[in-house]
């Protein structure tokens, strides 16, 4: 199976999470393309959209795996 096909059932899978009726490339950009600061920047739009809870996870991941690559970074 395709990454693809991972990402789109992951899309999937936030939505169904979070019960939010915003457009995949929102969801897209929450999850995959934004940063930890630049989630940051957008927390009212996505606390709005996909709850505190989805937001919090969010930015506990991206932060997490901004130090895992820090780490490995030599």
């Amino acid at each position: 199976m395709s990454d693809e096909y991972f990402r789109t059932e992951d899309i999937r899978l936030w939505r169904t999470q979070t019960r939010t009726t915003i457009s995949n490339r929102e969801i897209e950009d929450y999850v995959y393309t934004y940063s930890a600061d630049e989630l940051k920047t957008h927390k009212s739009s996505c606390c709005k959209n996909m709850g505190d809870d989805a937001y919090q996870f969010l930015l506990f991941a991206k932060l997490w795996e901004k130090a895992r690559d820090e780490m490995n970074a030599p």
